[in-house]
């Protein structure tokens, strides 16, 4: 059977799709050359420099410099083999492999210069990197925008670099991973997407929450919907490449799947007598997806403003940790680029009642 023959155009996988259009890189261009941006990028590396958060020290740098003394296909086996604590590590393959070349050349260097900052150095700029590609991944996004107003909203936000460069989470790269899978699915890109979407739920399982919004969205869509078969594939062999060489070890379990996060989920109900319970979230949840399916036509912003309630429910209705508020403020700096008048009145609260309770 030929690739027309089951509706698949060579065009629409063409290298010449993933190209930025014209008006892009214009905005782009003038992006980088707002003063602002250099505000914030001052901001983040004398925090880089200077600032050295407490779990990456303790816990996230340790797991990947110790992992490089004792070579191992299974870092998470042999950490918990020494006798480490569960809590140093609790990310997927893609993460422990996004941050490990520049942390291997830092310890390189701290092991020739007797040192223990190089890594630290090399751990923080690889969270750099998906700092900008966020940045750029919510430009292309959003299309047509403020270039003020997105360095205001994300890159200058003091919520954004206090959760990566002061606490220290590194819940940037699966969410950067997930802005850029929707802005390729947005080019009809369904296999490159479906990658990459796969990628971000592997470097943090959270990103799962995503996945039935584009499904719905596929699915709504008359022109995407042969294709959703493809992207539910291509997702389901990424993610079974990713997961099954460790999700049966008792060591990636007690890390990465049973944490303590992920017993938040239950952690909110209603009690209905002495044994019943409502589970809030779930519930929630459920009913966000049930009024995207309510939706005859989805347009890109309803779909993007989808999944973001989507995680707004995981923040309204768990006990959130600080690095969490990262999964929603691309959703919410996507609403202010389309929508500018209410900047003030919705974001500016908000981050500072982030800030103070956190503070």
């Amino acid at each position: 059977m030929s690739f027309l023959s089951r509706g698949w155009h060579w065009h629409a996988y063409s290298p010449s799709r993933l190209s930025l259009r014209v008006e892009e890189l214009r905005l782009l261009a003038a992006l980088h050359r707002h003063k602002l941006f250099y505000i914030g990028l001052a901001f983040r590396c004398f925090l880089i420099f200077c600032a050295i958060p407490l779990i990456q020290s303790v816990w996230f740098i340790p797991f990947i410099t110790d992992s490089l003394q004792l070579p191992t296909f299974n870092p998470w086996n042999s950490h918990l083999s020494a006798g480490h604590d569960v809590m140093a590590f609790p990310y997927g393959v893609i993460m422990y492999i996004a941050y490990l070349p520049l942390t291997a050349l830092g310890w390189l260097a701290d092991q020739g210069l007797s040192t223990g900052w190089f890594a630290k150095l090399g751990f923080s700029l690889t969270s750099l990197l998906f700092d900008y590609g966020l940045l750029v991944g919510l430009a292309v996004v959003a299309r047509q925008y403020s270039p003020k107003l997105l360095l205001i909203s994300y890159w200058c936000s003091p919520l954004v670099i206090y959760i990566l460069y002061w606490h220290g989470q590194l819940d940037i790269l699966p969410v950067c991973l997930l802005i850029w899978g929707v802005s390729i699915l947005q080019r009809r890109l369904t296999a490159a997407a479906a990658v990459i979407i796969a990628f971000a739920i592997s470097a943090k399982f959270s990103m799962v929450v995503a996945l039935p919004f584009v499904a719905i969205y596929l699915y709504r869509n008359r022109r995407l919907r042969p294709e959703i078969t493809l992207f539910v594939s291509i997702t389901m062999l990424t993610l079974g490449l990713t997961y099954l060489p460790f999700i049966f070890t008792d060591s990636f379990q007690a890390m990465v799947l049973r944490t303590p996060e992920a017993a938040r989920i239950y952690a909110v109900f209603l009690g209905y007598g002495s044994e019943l319970k409502l589970f809030l979230l779930p519930t929630v949840y459920i009913l966000a997806l049930y009024l995207t399916w309510r939706l005859q036509r989805i347009t890109l912003d309803l779909f993007i403003i989808s999944i973001g309630l989507g995680f707004f429910a995981l923040l309204l209705f768990l006990p959130p940790a600080p690095g969490w508020f990262l999964w929603v403020i691309p959703f919410i700096v996507f609403y202010q680029l389309r929508s500018r008048g209410d900047y003030l009145l919705t974001i500016v609260p908000y981050f500072a009642l982030f800030m103070v309770y956190n503070l």
